[in-house]
């Protein structure tokens, strides 16, 4: 029968081909085709007909097989009377309607026959049919011949039908009672429940799972309202073995009511189908469909961003003005989304406010240009995300709770939709795009990009049309510069034709621009082959490299001239040149040469002139054999001249001995200033070194001369040394120094004489040199150390300060002999800083082991106090260690001070106010005048030893002691007597109101250690 169906012919039905059958009328077929009962089944609004193999068997074939897929109301026209109500209550959704040994006439093998029945006709159900019944199910049997036999044949009907219900794929269920408990359940639904044990049981007790999901109410209401429940896709967590995990399973559901006798419900039919498979594959279809359509969109929706960018990069690329810019990308982006306006604003300085300068409105919609929006108007979240550089996007004003408390802003600008993109360009917010639809919006992340995208496009053409513009300017620039520049300008191609020059070349080559452009250059200026311009040219073509070189020339109205010419390496293988005039520069540095070589204030020639002549004279007196002669003269007594007239006075002294050297001297001999008060005399092809003695004693006398200045009549004098070429030096440099020596010792030898260099002060520059090794290994190797010599109140014995005194590791060299030489070499510094420190450092050690503050006297060379940045550096180390000013006295020597009286003033002031003591050591062996010490803030003056140890038998001595102490108590100075070592010294500095004093009969100087223990076991006694 199976197979008759497959191959019917079913044009003339209303069921159509088998393969359209709706699911559960396929079912309902294999269900049919696969059970040995006689069934049929109605289907559709017509009854479509169709049936089994035992049906057919039961009727014969009278009408078989025309009869499949035609209407049951033809091919049983003799009982349809009878059974057609009953057919049209099922399939209006009534229910099952069963009849038992019911007669029916039948026609079968020719004839009308009354055949006795036991039938029911069930409803089949389809979702998509009316009262969702597709059809109505048959199940007969007949009992005309063998109604003797009845309960055997409902037996094996019975069985029968248990059987198609077994095979049966889709599950069926029969439950009874207001408890639902089972009376029947196929394999079907055994396999979906696990196979647990479920007849017998109501479902609460077989299901307790399912109760929990649901089930169980359902079939509550189908059994109290006697109504049919469907499900569809119901959702069920099933465990199909005790150790499994739990899986979902996807049911179609069809609950039916089973009828008593008395019309109310006894039981429950229910009827479903395991969709899972089908509804996951569906599902999958649809992701996968739904991924695709994704997919499609985005692609298109790029396509559409990539044709606008294209179209927008091209009416970009023309405009010039950010403005033009800005307005086109607006005009374009704003009809691209359909919105009511797009606009760029420019934020002010505060970021408060957006100034609209360039935008686009759809037609008939207000513009903004121009307007101002304030922040505060619009809300604080659009002000914080806009300047926070991020997109804001309101889709509806109205119904966003951003937006709800500022609504009146946005609707007095006719805004239902907001999109806001701000730009941060080098470090701050240069303009906002901002987009406004008058219509609710909600911005697809599409739109959000392309809009990200178009700040991003005109930002790079205003960028790339700023660019342009400079290129342009600078082009128009660079022409206009070379048109006016004060150089000359030309080009020369790969083959020498002259292609350009500037208004200024023709000037300085009185040539005009006729007379050379698109000339060979050589052609032009024919003299200038096998000059430094032609070698020049040729390096730089080769090298592509840029040079210089200055070229003298003459010019075609017979002028001289020198220029500078500048060649740089073109693109094609020629020549830009750059030249101008340098002959105004060229006679500059002649005369900066000459002012290079010569003394400003004498005229004289100077250091430089004096060397660079030497190097030509020497080598000529050693090839004719010609001695030479250096003299070095230094004034004698001239300090005082500058000190006591000031000066200029002393400016005009030495203008004075300049033109009396200058006129005392041959021709061939040169005098310069060395500097100051010096000044070096060099004798050329002299033939005995005698002749450099009178000219020595001639100059000396001479200088001695008095001087007339104004009123006054002014007297120096000159100490000269010596030194003869090629015996005492073979080099100005060693000549000069070799002089200076001999200089020095003049000076020592009473002043105003002259001396020649001797073998003999090699010994003391020797000495001087090892001293100055020796001073340079102490400060890298911390072999200095301080000594402490107390000073006392020479009434109480009271320890009022120490002085810390300066010692080499080397005892043989004392301070008399290495700060002399550490100041003229310069060493001085770094050493008064380390004795500074030092003496902090101590001092500090004394206080954090239970000594009081005692002060601290440091001897300041005059070189340190001269200089500039002294004190600062005093300062700086105040501040470092954190000590207290009045722990630290300084000492200064006369000559230290009156060097610079003025300056000395300001800088001793400036120490005094960081609270300093200043002392003025050695007092009374210099040349300070009284007048100047009452301007200088000392706290105290020392009474040099070289008084102090002649006082018993000198009365000199005794005077000037006298004499420093009066001036002591009249300008209220505490006075300190150096070098004690006599009871009668004491005795008698005591006698004259000395209160302080110091010297080896109190006590020694000592080590820092040392003097702990000493102070310790004094104050101790």
């Amino acid at each position: 029968m199976g197979q008759l169906i497959r191959d019917h012919d079913w044009s003339d039905s209303s069921l159509g081909c088998p393969q359209q059958w709706p699911q559960s009328l396929r079912t309902l077929v294999r269900l049919m085709l696969n059970t040995a009962q006689p069934m049929t089944a109605l289907w559709g609004e017509d009854g479509a007909w169709l049936y089994n193999n035992a049906f057919l068997q039961a009727l014969g074939s009278d009408q078989h097989p025309d009869s499949l897929g035609q209407p049951a109301s033809k091919v049983w026209p003799e009982t349809w009377a009878v059974i057609g109500a009953d057919i049209g209550r099922v399939m209006a959704g009534r229910g099952t309607v069963s009849q038992v040994n019911h007669k029916l006439r039948f026609t079968r093998h020719g004839r009308q026959e009354d055949v006795c029945w036991t039938y029911s006709f069930s409803p089949v159900d389809d979702a998509s049919a009316p009262f969702g019944v597709g059809g109505v199910l048959v199940i007969c049997s007949e009992a005309t011949e063998e109604i003797i036999f009845a309960s055997q044949a409902r037996d094996t009907k019975v069985d029968q039908l248990t059987q198609m219900f077994n095979q049966a794929s889709a599950l069926m269920v029969a439950t009874s009672g207001p408890d639902h408990r089972y009376e029947f359940a196929n394999p079907s639904h055994s396999q979906l429940v696990g196979h647990r044990p479920v007849l017998g049981k109501t479902i609460r007790e077989a299901l307790p799972d399912a109760v929990e999901q649901g089930f169980g109410d359902m079939l509550d209401q189908v059994y109290s309202t006697g109504e049919i429940y469907r499900a569809k896709h119901a959702r069920y967590e099933v465990q199909l073995s005790p150790n499994s995990p739990a899986t979902e399973r996807i049911l179609d559901f069809v609950y039916r009511p089973i009828f008593g006798a008395d019309s109310t419900v006894n039981g429950i039919f229910a009827e479903g189908t395991d969709v899972t498979d089908q509804v996951r594959a569906q599902e999958e279809l649809e992701r996968v469909n739904g991924e695709l359509s994704d997919t499609l969109r985005r692609l298109k929706a790029t396509e559409r961003r990539k044709s606008f960018r294209l179209k927008l990069t091209d009416r970009l690329r023309s405009l010039q003005g950010p403005v033009e810019v800005m307005a086109t990308a607006s005009e374009l982006l704003g009809r691209f989304l359909g919105v009511t306006r797009v606009f760029y604003g420019e934020f002010t300085e505060s970021g408060k406010t957006v100034t609209v300068g360039s935008g686009w409105s759809k037609e008939g919609a207000g513009s903004m240009v121009g307007a101002k929006l304030q922040w505060e108007e619009l809300g604080p979240v659009v002000e914080a995300q806009v300047k926070s550089v991020q997109v804001f996007a309101l889709g509806d004003v109205t119904n966003d709770e951003r937006s709800v408390d500022y609504l009146r802003a946005y609707q007095d600008r006719d805004i239902k939709a907001v999109l806001a993109i701000s730009v941060t360009k080098h470090g701050s917010l240069p303009f906002l795009l901002g987009i406004h639809d008058s219509e609710i919006h909600h911005w697809s992340a599409e739109e959000i990009a392309l809009a990200k995208d178009v700040v991003d496009w005109t930002w790079a053409a205003i960028e790339s049309a700023r660019v342009q513009a400079e290129l342009r300017r600078e082009r128009d620039h660079s022409k206009h510069i070379l048109d006016s520049m004060t150089e000359g300008f030309g080009s020369i191609a790969a083959d020498w034709t002259i292609t350009h020059v500037n208004a200024e070349a023709m000037r300085i080559t009185q040539r005009t621009a006729s007379e050379v452009i698109g000339r060979d250059h050589w052609e032009v200026w024919p003299e200038m082959r096998g000059t430094g311009v032609e070698d020049l040219f040729n390096r730089v073509r080769r090298t592509h490299e840029a040079g210089i070189v200055e070229s003298f020339h003459k010019l075609p109205d017979g002028s001289e001239a020198w220029v500078e010419v500048r060649a740089y390496p073109a693109l094609d293988e020629g020549l830009s040149v750059f030249f101008r005039d340098i002959t105004v520069r060229k006679q500059s540095e002649e005369e900066i040469r000459h002012a290079s070589l010569h003394d400003l204030l004498t005229g004289l020639p100077n250091r430089a002139m004096l060397f660079e002549y030497a190097a030509h004279l020497l080598p000529h007196n050693l090839r004719t054999s010609q001695y030479a002669a250096v003299l070095f003269l230094d004034l004698d007594r001239f300090k005082p001249i500058n000190d006591t007239h000031g000066h200029d006075i002393g400016d005009q002294v030495l203008k004075k001995i300049a033109q009396r050297l200058s006129r005392n001297l041959r021709a061939e001999d040169l005098v310069i200033r060395m500097g100051g008060d010096e000044f070096v005399v060099l004798l050329q092809d002299i033939r005995l070194p005698s002749y450099a003695a009178d000219v020595a004693r001639h100059l000396a006398r001479i200088i001695s001369e008095p001087y007339e200045v104004g009123e006054l009549a002014l007297f120096v004098s000159s100490s000269i040394g010596i030194s003869i070429f090629p015996r005492d030096g073979k080099d100005i440099d060693t000549l000069v120094s070799h002089a200076d020596a001999a200089m020095y010792h003049a000076k020592q030898a009473g002043r105003n004489n002259y001396q020649f260099y001797s073998s003999k002060f090699a010994a003391g520059t020797k000495q001087q040199i090892s001293i100055e090794q020796e001073l340079k290994r102490a400060l890298h190797s911390d072999a200095f150390h301080l000594c402490y010599q107390p000073v006392f109140d020479i009434n109480t014995y009271e320890v009022v300060s120490v002085e810390a005194l300066l010692r080499l590791g080397n005892d043989e060299i004392g301070p008399e002999r290495f700060v002399p030489v550490a100041e003229a070499t310069g060493i001085i510094n770094p050493i008064g800083q380390w004795v500074l420190e030092e003496a902090i450092r101590q001092s500090n050690a004394w206080v954090a082991n239970g000594l009081p503050p005692i002060p601290i006297a440091v001897n300041v060379s005059a070189v340190e106090f001269r200089d500039r940045d002294f004190v600062n550096r005093f300062k700086q180390l105040i501040s470092r260690h954190g000590i207290e000013p009045a722990r630290l006295q300084l000492e200064l020597t006369e000559t230290s001070v009156m060097h610079d009286i003025d300056q000395a003033i300001r800088v001793l002031f400036q120490l005094k106010a960081l609270g300093l003591t200043i002392l003025l050591d050695d007092f009374g062996t210099g040349h300070s005048s009284l007048a100047y010490l009452t301007r200088l803030p000392l706290d105290k003056i020392k009474i040099d030893k070289s008084f102090i140890f002649q006082l018993e038998d000198d009365a000199g001595s005794r005077a000037v002691a006298d004499a420093m102490l009066a001036l002591g108590r009249t300008l209220d100075l505490e006075v300190v007597a150096e070098g004690i070592e006599t009871t009668a010294a004491l005795d008698y500095i005591r006698s004259r109101g000395c209160r302080q004093a110091q010297g080896f009969l109190f006590c020694r100087p000592m080590a820092g250690e040392e003097f702990e223990s000493w102070y310790r076991a004094r104050t101790n006694q």
